[in-house]
């Protein structure tokens, strides 16, 4: 574990002690994470974001204005929680904040305590998703570069530094992709509505384990360096997708289970796939519909009648991003998985047929769902 050494400066200039070496533990993540205890008994979470181009400092930005934001609206403020930024460095990338005491990721307790997380906390993520979305997005700061995700331009090429990296079972992923006109065609309206929808405030990169329980019980959404202005569809859909995402690792069988190391060791037939695939959808309907009513009920989303369209799209793209993901540390794809990556497909092409099946309001049954699970 190494520690960059200009950490206590950076510390010491903004009046928080010095670093106990002894109590920093190394954090999971794609910077440099440490859990630290200064000298003045400070509890501190420190990211060094690496400064190399600019997409490093829009990322640092991002987690910076989103602070900013949020401080200056008291009501928001109150709804939105999250771990108080207390210190930031832009030369040198340290972003220093209140550590969450006892803090737990929602992936984590929903993978042993689902239906208890759903009771008590489904609410609540629309309500804190609203609350990001109502920021003013006036005051967010321009990205140069788009989200990466769905990318419709490697759908006719991967980028060489993509298709170097991937395992052979997301090479294959990437291939059915490639292969599937209506799903390319469909990810190319998504982009192209995305960019014509009403521009909010977004967190970007929504998932469970982007939401935090420390052991006062309170739920905090963290790492915002995706924050910028987009279509508020992208957040509510990719929440929506974690919960689709949860009924595949029900079909797993085993909940603890890590669906990557798992992805190619279970094989069901056409029927065994349809039938689980659907109760399993069953089960997570209540989640979905009770956090789709609170982001409602607090103000979140577009009158625009597409708005529930594009979030039932962004869910069943989110099943592909998830697949992929988990491909990376496969041998091989099941067909329990290809058959998730088709409950996703659907909702990609068919939102109105496919937004009941999810939770979401509409009218129509999970006749086509279950056509296209396998």
């Amino acid at each position: 574990m190494r520690i960059d050494p200009r950490l206590d400066g950076f510390l010491e200039q903004h009046g928080l002690g010095r670093l106990r070496p002894e109590t920093a533990k190394e954090q999971l993540g794609r910077n440099s994470n440490f859990l630290v205890v200064t000298t003045t008994g400070r509890q501190l979470f420190v990211k060094r974001i690496r400064m190399r181009g600019g997409d490093s400092l829009e990322r640092f930005r991002a987690c910076a204005a989103f602070d900013a934001l949020r401080c200056s609206d008291a009501e928001v403020r109150e709804q939105l929680r999250t771990a108080p930024l207390v210190a930031a460095d832009e030369e040198l990338g340290f972003l220093a904040y209140e550590a969450v005491t006892g803090a737990e990721s929602l992936a984590l307790l929903a993978g042993d305590q689902e239906n208890r997380i759903a009771e008590e906390h489904g609410a609540e993520l629309g309500s804190i998703l609203a609350a990001v979305h109502r920021l003013s997005a006036d005051r967010v700061p321009e990205r140069e570069n788009e989200p990466v995700m769905p990318p419709v331009a490697w759908l006719d090429v991967l980028p060489w530094p993509v298709y170097q990296g991937s395992s052979a079972p997301a090479l294959q992923i990437w291939h059915r992709l490639q292969s599937d006109t209506e799903v390319r065609s469909a990810l190319a309206r998504l982009r192209a509505d995305e960019k014509a929808a009403r521009q909010c405030a977004v967190h970007g990169d929504v998932r469970l384990d982007q939401f935090l329980v420390g052991s006062d019980g309170v739920l905090r959404l963290v790492d915002l360096e995706e924050f910028r202005r987009g279509d508020a569809a992208r957040d509510v859909g990719a929440m929506v997708g974690e919960w689709l995402h949860r009924a595949t690792l029900d079909l797993l069988g085993d909940r603890d289970t890590d669906p990557a190391a798992a992805l190619g060791e279970v094989d069901l037939d056409h029927e065994d796939v349809v039938a689980s695939g659907v109760a399993a959808l069953e089960r997570r309907r209540p989640a979905v519909t009770r956090f789709w009513n609170a982001y409602r009920a607090a103000g979140g989303g577009s009158d625009d009648p597409a708005f529930l369209d594009r979030v039932t799209r962004f869910a069943g793209w989110h099943m592909f991003d998830r697949l992929i993901a988990a491909a990376e540390n496969a041998s091989r794809i099941s067909a329990l998985h290809w058959g998730a990556a088709g409950i996703g497909r659907q909702a990609l092409l068919h939102p109105r047929a496919a937004a009941p099946a999810l939770g979401l309001p509409a009218t129509t049954d999970h006749t086509a769902l279950e056509e296209d699970a396998a």
